[in-house]
């Protein structure tokens, strides 16, 4: 299984020759390297808009070597499999990667590439709850020590308010700073973790933690003690409630531990995780404290927009809208213009245009945008 995840900045670098990151990649064997399936398409849309026969050979005999992850169906499947065994899930039967990607009527496409069983489940009942006290007060309680749970330290942070302005498609910046924040306050790292529940609204925001803390989706501790959003279910952000209050019950079941918790809201802006331990030596080590941090604007702002663009773009990133009868409805797409800018525009929907862009890649599409009149939409068309 591989040990290292590496991310676009790093392949990137190595592909260029820079420093020594190649050498240090070397020193590994291709099986303890992975990336990620996003830091692929991020590479791939690189070469395509500098048209580089060059690059696009270096990254196809890169990958021939390294493994290429993603959460998919099988990695979701874990999710489910933890779901099934919570008795306040609110989809409590077990789901197979085959359930989970199968599309069909009663798990049809919402937006590509996610069926109805990755998406997350709001209209939800469900609360929870948790007790915070001083150690002073769970003495005066009585409580033993062994069924605490003390906050070693956290950390959040902000991307781009809006998935169009930021700087990155295949990352969270702001995930990355806040993760670093909360090893340095609880004094430990990723490998120091037993317990990790990661906020699972879709695969890619769980891909995004486990890109920033270099783990794989087959990792042996797991990923959630609650089982995810797509099937326990989660009233919004309070979902991390309910992580936190299963985290609570697993470490009580396990001295000694350290579990990780993340949280988000927003369309995947806003970031907030906590360490916690009922290990004496580790809390001991902490300081208990939480950061905000602000990211410098190269790693929250992305490229101008442009609100009317015409003339030739290549696709950046790109989703498939389906109706209730799994029809498509609408295809959206991120663009980046020949001067570097960026612009949103409608595709087109016909089956062979659709076919193109859920069958294989579409990132690195090259075509042509054009300007909406008045308040219609931009329109982008894809080169012969």
């Amino acid at each position: 299984m591989p040990r290292y995840l590496l991310d676009t900045d790093t392949v990137t670098y190595a592909l260029r020759g820079e420093g020594r990151v190649a050498a240090h990649i070397l020193e590994h064997a291709p099986s303890d390297l992975c990336i990620s399936a996003i830091t692929l398409a991020e590479l791939r849309f690189g070469a395509e808009r500098k048209r580089s026969q060059k690059l696009r050979r270096a990254i196809r005999s890169f990958v021939k070597d390294v493994a290429v992850v993603e959460f998919d169906a099988a990695s979701a499947e874990r999710f489910a499999e933890v779901a099934s065994g919570n008795p306040y899930s609110w989809f409590p039967g077990p789901r197979t990667a085959a359930d989970i990607a199968t599309v069909h009527d009663k798990n049809r496409w919402v937006g590509f590439p996610y069926p109805k069983n990755m998406n997350a489940i709001m209209e939800v009942d469900q609360a929870a709850a948790l007790v915070v006290m001083a150690a002073s007060e769970a003495d005066r309680l009585g409580i033993p020590p062994a069924q605490r749970q003390t906050f070693l330290g956290g950390g959040r942070s902000v991307d781009g308010w809006s998935v169009s302005e930021r700087a990155f498609l295949d990352r969270s910046p702001a995930y990355a700073a806040a993760a670093r924040e909360t090893q340095r306050h609880a004094a430990l790292g990723p490998a120091d973790v037993d317990l990790f529940d990661f906020y699972s609204c879709f695969p890619c925001v769980v891909e995004f933690a486990l890109q920033a803390l270099g783990l794989a989706p087959e990792d042996p501790r797991g990923l959630t003690q609650t089982g995810g959003l797509a099937q326990h279910g989660g009233p919004g952000n309070a979902y991390s409630l309910h992580a936190l209050a299963n985290v609570a019950q697993a470490m009580r079941r396990r001295p000694n531990s350290v579990a990780w918790v993340s949280a988000l809201g927003m369309t995947a802006t806003k970031h907030a995780m906590c360490a916690l331990s009922n290990d004496p030596r580790r809390i001991a080590a902490s300081d208990g404290r939480a950061t905000a941090v602000e990211l410098p604007p190269a790693e929250k702002n992305g490229p101008p927009l442009v609100d009317r663009p015409s003339g030739k773009a290549t696709v950046e990133s790109y989703t498939v809208l389906f109706d209730r009868a799994n029809q498509p409805s609408q295809s959206i797409f991120m663009l980046r213009l020949a001067d570097g800018r960026r612009s949103l525009a409608l595709g087109p929907t016909t089956p062979a245009a659709i076919e193109r862009v859920t069958r294989r890649e579409g990132v690195g599409i090259a075509g042509t945008v054009a300007p909406g009149e008045g308040d219609a939409p931009n329109r982008f068309a894809f080169d012969a």
